[in-house]
């Protein structure tokens, strides 16, 4: 899967972006962005909780070290340490733009003079 970090990991202590630390009672809420974004966690333990505005099924999640979590777009989240942690939030790279079958050919009809001979 490739991510690609939000900013970088050299954020204040109190920003979400990049990486950060979560001590014994830590509570942190992530905002709705209108990207999907990951959330991985590289020591400890989470405890994450969808927003009830933001989720129509809202459950709490468990994620350990290794564990990664997809937020989808406009969902906001809260996460809590048990007792501490060191996660990452990162976002979705943006779908590849798909070129239809047939792309070329029809520039090259709309441009005879640089058609290949």
């Amino acid at each position: 899967m490739n991510h690609a970090v939000m900013h970088d990991a050299n954020q204040s202590p109190g920003s979400l972006h990049g990486r950060w630390q979560l001590g014994p009672d830590d509570v942190r809420q992530l905002p709705a962005m209108p990207v999907a974004r990951w959330l991985t966690v590289q020591q400890g333990r989470l405890w994450v909780t969808p927003d009830a505005a933001s989720a129509d099924d809202a459950r709490d999640i468990w994620l350990e070290a290794g564990d990664e979590l997809r937020l989808p777009p406009g969902s906001r989240w809260w996460v809590e340490a048990w007792p501490r942690a060191q996660a990452q939030l990162l976002e979705e790279p943006p779908a590849r733009p798909t070129i239809r079958p047939g792309f070329w050919s029809s520039v090259l009809a709309w441009m005879p003079a640089w058609r290949l001979a």
